[in-house]
């Protein structure tokens, strides 16, 4: 029988960001991803996909053993993964501070660059281009909320894969010259509904049991 758990979490971002939605707009090349309220937001394949890459990275040295309840969570190109990333969105506190329909121009700053011919080492032609950033608030970190739930087969597991996410994502963004530095709390965790101390599945000696004994 599968257990439901869910994993609130909260990002806060330390440095301009750019999560792009494909789009430009007047003589920006390329702004971030908004909803249909005009607010800023973290996409759910965006978490998942940074999740994703650090925690293979980890299962790749020492937790191989744990590979085959990765790919039940995250899934595979046959199969959809059990766990669900939703999308981060504003804290509450954030968008208190803000009219977001008066003052949204004041959440992004606009960025020029330049693409770099890699073969020659020098600034390609007609390469200027304007990118848009979300941006830190002066008096309050940036922050977005979000969460992770599903129903899995083997909870503990699950939560200690999530964990091992949450300290290694450093930064989310489109690409690696855009994305901004953050780091990740996690601030509820509840099985079946019931509210859980996360120090209890993560605790040192618990870790140790699962990455002392799978090096192999």
């Amino acid at each position: 029988m599968k257990t439901k758990i869910k994993l609130v979490y909260k990002i806060i971002f330390e440095s301009p960001f750019h999560i792009g939605s494909g789009k430009g707009a007047g003589l920006v090349d390329s702004i971030v991803l908004r909803n249909s309220e005009k607010q800023l937001f973290v996409p759910g394949s965006a978490i998942k996909g940074v999740f994703r890459n650090n925690i293979e990275k980890v299962l790749n040295i020492s937790l191989k053993s744990m590979k085959p309840i990765f790919n039940e969570l995250f899934g595979i190109e046959s199969k959809e993964g059990d766990l669900f990333f939703d999308s981060a969105f504003m804290s509450k506190e954030i968008q208190d501070k803000l009219d977001l329909q008066d003052n949204q121009t004041l959440l992004t700053e606009v960025r020029s660059g330049t693409e770099i011919n890699r073969e020659m080492g020098i600034v390609s032609d007609k390469s200027l281009f304007q990118t848009e950033y979300g941006m830190f608030l002066q008096d309050t970190p940036f922050e977005f909320e979000g969460e992770i739930s599903g129903y899995v087969d083997d909870p503990e597991k699950t939560i200690i894969l999530l964990y091992i996410g949450v300290r290694l994502t450093n930064r989310i963004g489109g690409s690696k010259s855009v994305a901004g530095d953050c780091n990740i709390q996690i601030e509820k965790l509840e099985i079946d509904g019931v509210n859980r101390d996360i120090a209890t599945y993560v605790g040192h000696d618990n870790l140790l049991k699962y990455i002392g004994g799978n090096r192999q």
